[in-house]
């Protein structure tokens, strides 16, 4: 159900922001990458603005109030 996706992709948003991609982080600075540095900051970012948007659409289709959801991403 679209729920479930929702509830699904929080974990999955969630595992990188929260484990995956801070040990990465770790393993750049560790072997002095400031290349891979620069690319997993910015990815390990946009990993947690994926969770906060896929948190308030679930929280919209829970409520079915789409009024606060952003038209375009």
């Amino acid at each position: 159900s679209t729920g479930e996706n929702l509830e699904s992709a929080i974990r999955g948003e969630a595992y990188s922001a929260d484990k995956m991609y801070p040990l990465f982080l770790k393993d750049a600075r560790v072997a002095g990458n400031q290349h891979a540095l620069i690319s997993l900051s910015n990815a390990y970012k946009t990993e947690k603005e994926h969770k906060i948007y896929y948190e308030k659409a679930l929280a919209a289709f829970n409520g079915q109030n789409f009024k606060n959801l952003p038209a375009v991403y």
